[in-house]
């Protein structure tokens, strides 16, 4: 497709807008999008959306399919995958990571506080969508700053010659206009972006078309009369609180950073949702069987009703049935296969930790399991996040370039980033650490063992109260050779 700029005629531009937006909404990555966060929400598709039918006879006596008013239609949609996502989210992410820079201070003060609790946003939403993005901006005070933007907003256009050089994002989103008629009516908003500007297009309430929102309606979004297409961000030359110049400026790149999922750029429930969504069938199925008391089929024997509609009706209804002469009903059921359901919910749970890489918690119960068996079944989880943490890397490192022409504008040296280190928040048996940990005192140094102690997170506080408190150890003495006790 063309490149949409602001010399195309409103057809031209209306054609290009809508086909992009087209393809993105007809294509299996917005999908797989929709379906990700309502499996997130306990809102399964599959069950969810399950119908029941039956045949039945119209007027003129012919079979017809409709909908079964009197079946049972319980959907029980399970919350599997927000435990798959929250587990891996919260065990890679859940103790902040550790950005060891050339400048701690100055990487910090741009970033905010903020930024592990928006890394971690940013991961949640990634691995329902497959990925997330983060908008770059200069604010109107010159600071540094970003923004998650909904996946689901954003239409990302490569090179041609490098697949993951990223041209132009479009961006769309509904907002409210005022029509000929002055009612609020729903339009689309639509930001194309570049590697140097920024034009806003707005969807027309008369017919339609893609128009170039005028420097008025800038001012009114933005508060400040900007041009339309505007650079990315400006700078600005003032004189006390007067703006006296305004330089448009550019990134150099399109400002938004990706957060993969993973390298196969797919979302955590591929590889479970078959399995998800025959749990909930299994699952619902069950109790439809109570609630219609056991599956019935009746056999009818001069049945004198109008139809197997009436029929049907009357058995709901009344729970009698009225027959002709030498006529019988008479009802067979089906038991239900309790312990084969069961063993099927059993089967399709273990199948969903498993291929989802998950930790079964049922499989954790216990007060006898050791640390050895637990990392034995946090394996797959370990799998599945060094995948996620090389993506959450890449993405911190692409955030880095956008750091740096910051850093260039303030005629600052460049952040270097030289670690990055992840605190993965594995359970453990809190006893045996323990045990292990005292087992250890004399062996080595009191700065090792209080280091990995479960309890302390800062052995230097740690030595200190104790000295404070008069805890029973002399830390000059131990590694002596006796067992650290002081009268």
């Amino acid at each position: 497709m063309n490149r949409i700029n602001k010399f195309d005629t409103p057809d031209e531009v209306t054609e290009m807008i809508n086909a992009y937006i087209a393809d993105f909404e007809q294509s299996e990555q917005k999908e797989k999008m929709v379906q990700g966060v309502e499996y997130y929400r306990s809102e399964n598709t599959e069950i969810m959306n399950r119908k029941f039918y039956i045949y039945a006879e119209d007027q003129n006596g012919d079979d017809i399919k409709i909908e079964n008013p009197y079946k049972a239609n319980n959907k029980l949609a399970s919350g599997y995958l927000k435990i798959l996502i929250d587990q891996k989210v919260n065990y890679l992410l859940g103790n902040d990571m550790a950005i060891k820079t050339n400048d701690d201070d100055s990487f910090q003060e741009i970033v905010g506080d903020g930024f592990q609790k928006d890394v971690k946003r940013l991961g949640k939403e990634a691995s329902k969508k497959a990925k997330s993005w983060a908008q770059i901006y200069i604010d109107e005070e010159g600071e540094f700053g970003y923004k998650r933007i909904p996946a689901e907003q954003i239409v990302p256009i490569y090179s041609s010659q490098n697949s993951e050089k990223l041209e132009i994002i479009i961006r769309y989103y509904s907002v409210t206009a005022l029509n000929d008629e002055g009612k609020a009516t729903k339009v689309n908003r639509v930001e194309v972006w570049d590697d140097e500007q920024v034009t806003f297009y707005q969807e027309s309430t008369v017919d339609g078309n893609y128009y170039l929102l005028t420097t008025d309606e800038m001012a009114r979004i933005f508060g400040r009369a900007y041009e339309n297409p505007k650079y990315h961000f400006n700078k600005d030359k003032r004189i006390g609180e007067r703006t006296v110049d305004s330089k448009g400026l550019s990134w150099g790149a399109v400002p938004f950073v990706p957060l993969y999922n993973n390298d196969e750029g797919d979302y955590d429930l591929q590889p479970v949702k078959c399995f998800i969504d025959a749990y909930d069938i299994v699952n619902s199925d069950f109790v439809n069987n109570l609630v219609d008391f056991q599956d019935i089929y009746w056999i009818l024997k001069g049945y004198d009703g109008e139809n197997l509609n009436k029929f049907l009706d009357q058995v709901k209804k009344f729970r009698a049935l009225k027959v002709g002469e030498g006529g019988d009903a008479k009802p067979e059921t089906i038991d239900v296969p309790t312990e084969a359901r069961k063993e099927a919910k059993e089967g399709l749970g273990k199948d969903i930790f498993t291929f989802g890489q998950g930790v079964n918690p049922n499989n954790l119960e216990g007060g006898n399991i050791t640390n050895v068996v637990i990392k034995a079944r946090f394996a797959n989880l370990d799998l599945k996040a060094d995948q996620f943490e090389d993506e959450i890397i890449a993405f911190i490192y692409r955030m880095l370039y956008f750091i740096n022409v910051y850093r260039s504008l303030k005629n600052e040296n460049e952040i270097e980033i030289e670690e990055i280190t992840f605190d993965r928040s594995m359970i453990m048996n809190e006893v045996e650490l323990l045990n292990a940990n005292n087992n250890q005192r004399g062996n080595v140094s009191e700065d090792t063992r209080l280091s990995n102690h479960p309890w302390v997170d800062d052995p230097e506080k740690e030595k200190a109260k104790m000295d404070s408190e008069g805890s029973g150890y002399n830390l000059d003495d131990v590694g002596d050779g006796d067992d650290g006790q002081t009268e």
